[in-house]
């Protein structure tokens, strides 16, 4: 059966000499595994270049309920990731692939419409790729069934099972703000370094698989 669906691309590894194998996640389905045969061929319509992490696509692609790896028929991006010349940026890209591909799984309206749309402002922006990790994490985890109601509850949550360093009073303040959408105070670089990793804290305090997010090795160059 062929369906029309949007979708994120969130990895993509090179399978034998000229295909690609792509995790994206769907609106109609939800995270689906693709293959991508020719994709590395000079003549393909499907190429590598429309699978790269974090474009937007529209996707026309075989769907059989039985599940397993399936097929791409059609594929156009709506927005290509431009980020390879922007260390910070490439660095967020990273770490917000690894980690959707470990916590998104059904399909959900609501969760891909945060997706899309915050995708292209990744796309489009300019600078602080810091400040747009943070925002994005603290409105991430309510779409996962988690969400932090205030800066006082996390510290309190990470308190209790020893997991990252309790916040100050400021960094509970600047986080309230932001969870009421009140940014007027922009936290300089090492604030949000602590807010983040208060955050990614929070995240595998419920999510086992959150603790092994090897490209968290590479947020340091988001605070360059």
């Amino acid at each position: 059966m062929l369906l029309k669906t949007r979708g994120i691309v969130l990895s993509r590894i090179r399978y034998g000499d000229t295909s690609i194998i792509v995790r994206v996640y769907t609106e109609a389905l939800g995270l689906r595994s693709y293959i991508v045969r020719g994709a590395y061929g000079k003549s393909s319509r499907l190429s590598v270049a429309h699978f790269q992490a974090l474009n937007l696509l529209d996707m026309v692609v075989y769907h059989k309920e039985a599940g397993g790896l399936q097929h791409v028929k059609e594929a156009k991006c709506c927005f290509f990731a431009v980020y390879q010349n922007n260390v910070s940026k490439a660095a967020v890209v990273l770490f917000i692939t690894e980690l959707l591909v470990k916590v998104v799984r059904s399909k959900n309206v609501l969760l891909f419409a945060f997706l899309w749309e915050r995708t292209k402002v990744l796309h489009l922006l300019q600078e602080r790729p810091d400040c747009f990790l943070f925002d994005f994490l603290l409105r991430l985890c309510g779409f996962l069934g988690f969400g932090i109601s205030s800066g006082q509850s996390l510290n309190h949550q990470l308190r209790r099972c020893v997991l990252g360093k309790p916040l100050s009073s400021e960094e509970r303040q600047i986080m309230n703000q932001w969870l009421h959408s009140e940014r007027s105070v922009v936290p300089d670089k090492d604030t949000l370094k602590r807010l983040i990793c208060a955050i990614i804290a929070f995240y595998r305090l419920h999510i086992d698989a959150c603790y092994h997010l090897n490209s968290a090795e590479l947020l340091p160059m988001v605070y360059t």
